[in-house]
């Protein structure tokens, strides 16, 4: 894992030529859009990203972030166990109950907990008592697995099912009495038999909420972005991802209020390059030494990766 100082104000990352014994990434570059007077720019500030790598071992990495931790894992043959990484850089390691593999986390504002989800459970999480449970109220429609899920707002939870054909993305919301969970609301997805669903996050843009959605099409073998106003659902922007396996699913991280004229990144696990989109919904190639499993940004300047 990767800890670097992000510096919004910048059009071009660029790492120093030298960091001895830590050198985890080439150059981390716009390749297609960086003019000379841009390049000059950054070499007068050649330290624009400083990085710490924190080494883990884990078959199924999973990264979040709240105001004060980092939350990933490590998950082998012989351990499994949650890892939270403080402001400070240290580590507290806790052990968790036996549950199936955990293959995504978000952090839950309104409780003040993380989410952590399997293909079929969701359990919270508190960060300072350690203290894992299942949420109460939540159960998969018709037993389906779920693909992904992510928060609309502070208490609205989107959650979308591995499947073909998938017909809805459906809202959960938490009891304020009880503390179970209800579906309140079906968004009509409404994809063809040749296509589901990889990730979701939420963009607000203008007073306006929109929910960001990778389709793949097996069709015409290709992934796709598509924004969603969360008003009507309809897709009013589509744009072409590259890369034609379904294997690798997109992943979105939001860079809104951090970076100017970047709304998000796009990346797979399956190669090293990572699709910035623009405030005009331009792709913007970027290119890392590595394939990327997990990207977050950790107290609004802080990229972990």
């Amino acid at each position: 894992m990767i800890l670097a100082d992000f510096i919004p104000q910048t059009t071009l990352l660029q790492l120093p030529n030298d960091m001895n014994d830590i050198n985890p990434t080439d150059e981390l570059t716009k390749l297609s859009t960086t003019s000379s007077s841009d390049i000059q720019t950054a070499e007068k500030e050649p330290y624009l990203i400083s990085p710490i790598k924190i080494p883990l071992t884990s078959f199924q990495p999973l990264l979040a972030a709240s105001p004060d931790f980092i939350l990933t894992n490590e998950c082998t043959r012989r351990r499994n166990r949650l890892v939270l990484i403080d402001n400070q850089l240290q580590t507290i390691e806790q052990r968790i109950p036996k549950t199936d593999a955990l293959l995504d986390a978000i952090w839950y504002e309104k409780k003040q907990q993380f989410l952590l989800r399997t293909v079929s459970s969701i359990f919270s999480y508190d960060a300072i008592t350690g203290n894992m449970k299942l949420i109460q109220g939540f159960t998969p429609t018709e037993n389906k697995e779920m693909k992904c899920f992510n928060f609309l707002n502070s208490s609205v939870l989107l959650v979308a099912y591995d499947e073909w054909n998938a017909q809805y993305i459906e809202k959960w919301q938490q009891d304020d009495t009880d503390e179970n969970w209800k579906l309140t609301d079906k968004l009509p997805l409404n994809l063809t038999n040749n296509e589901f669903i990889g990730n979701m996050i939420t963009v607000i843009e203008n007073d306006c909420s929109y929910i960001v959605i990778t389709i793949y099409n097996d069709l015409l073998e290709h992934w796709r972005l598509e924004i969603r106003p969360i008003e009507t659902f309809l897709c009013v922007k589509a744009i072409i991802l590259p890369g034609s396996n379904p294997t690798y699913d997109y992943k979105i991280l939001s860079l809104q209020d951090n970076v100017s004229n970047i709304k998000f990144l796009v990346y797979s696990s399956q190669n090293s390059n990572i699709i910035a989109i623009d405030s005009h919904w331009e792709k913007i190639l970027l290119n890392y030494k590595y394939p990327v499993q997990r990207m977050v940004l950790f107290s609004k300047n802080q990229w972990i990766i």
